[in-house]
């Protein structure tokens, strides 16, 4: 426990989705300083009101560009983000990270068809170039669709016939109460996760020593270290949100983490695969380690000029 009184202020994006991972880490927080005071301080973003195509507009950048801004400005205290959408930190914030929820994607049909059973002429939305190029390798016949929008969004479209399928996070499904519209979870071995998968990340100011310390009760070492393995390899391959990188590292007995990687042609034509197990110590390491394996099979002429950090 600890015996902090303020008014914290607690930061996040106006998506339903962000409201959700606020609502749950001011309950948490609550536990642990139940003297405090909790405000919720929405900050609308570019990449918010936006509805043409992402990297039009710098990417999921966009979603977090004015939220660190009024981070560092002083509007509040604590933000409270998506690892997998935080490519990077600007210079004064750092990253407490929590426990992870649950890395994998979901299918969600019209019909209650999986992906083996949707027909030839089946469209599936998703907003994700590695979801896309996953679906594309692994059932070329279906038709991947560019879906935009939250979840809410998404699935009304779907509801409406735009889709037959749609893709999305099992952990949102869940924060969102909407688990049961789920017809299929992918496990990993079917649909590889994206760096940062299912982690609820919170931004503290560096030398905001109140709020650092608070953020800190909720830290997680194994989210911690498969975070920080799976950033690496998107650090050691270089980024930017057109292209299609796969990240997921779990622990491992005897202090060691495994981490499988992958990256794929947008096409869904080719793809390269690495999997390794490290000291969970030295995660940075292993991610660094798992990416140069990756260029050495090939993974700079999947990226092409882009190079790569997606969902």
């Amino acid at each position: 426990m600890t015996d902090i009184e303020p008014v914290v202020r607690i930061g996040s994006r106006p998506s339903a989705m962000a409201i959700a991972m606020s609502r749950q880490v001011i309950a948490r927080l609550g536990e642990v300083a139940p003297l405090a005071r909790f405000e919720h301080v929405l900050v609308s973003t570019t990449g918010d009101e936006w509805k043409g195509p992402l990297h039009e507009i710098g990417g999921k950048g966009s979603f977090v560009t004015e939220l660190d801004q009024a981070q560092l400005a002083g509007r509040f205290d604590i933000g409270v983000h998506s690892s997998k959408d935080r490519d990077g930190l600007p210079d004064g914030l750092e990253l407490v990270f929590l426990a992870r929820e649950d890395a994998r994607d979901v299918l969600i049909s019209r019909t209650g068809a999986g992906l083996d059973g949707l027909p030839g002429d089946a469209t599936v939305g998703t907003s994700s170039p590695r979801r896309a190029a996953q679906l594309r390798r692994g059932w070329p016949h279906l038709q991947v669709a560019a879906a935009r929008g939250n979840a809410d969004t998404r699935l009304a479209h779907l509801d409406s016939g735009r889709y037959d399928a749609v893709v999305l996070a099992l952990s949102g499904m869940r924060r969102l109460g909407l688990e049961h519209r789920v017809t299929a979870i992918l496990e990993p071995d079917v649909l590889l996760p994206a760096a940062g998968a299912g982690i609820v990340a919170l931004s503290v100011r560096v030398g905001d020593h109140p709020a650092a310390s608070l953020a800190a009760w909720l830290a997680d070492t194994d989210a911690t270290a498969c975070v920080t393995a799976e950033r690496a390899v998107l650090a050691g391959l270089g980024g930017s949100c057109l292209s299609a990188i796969a990240a997921h590292a779990t622990p491992a007995p005897g202090q060691r983490l495994r981490l499988r990687a992958a990256v794929y042609a947008p096409d869904g034509s080719h793809a390269v695969d690495v999997t390794e197990t490290g000291a969970a110590t030295h995660p940075e390491d292993l991610g660094l380690e798992v990416a140069g394996l990756l260029r050495e099979k090939g993974a700079a002429e999947l990226l092409g000029p882009h190079g790569g950090h997606c969902g």
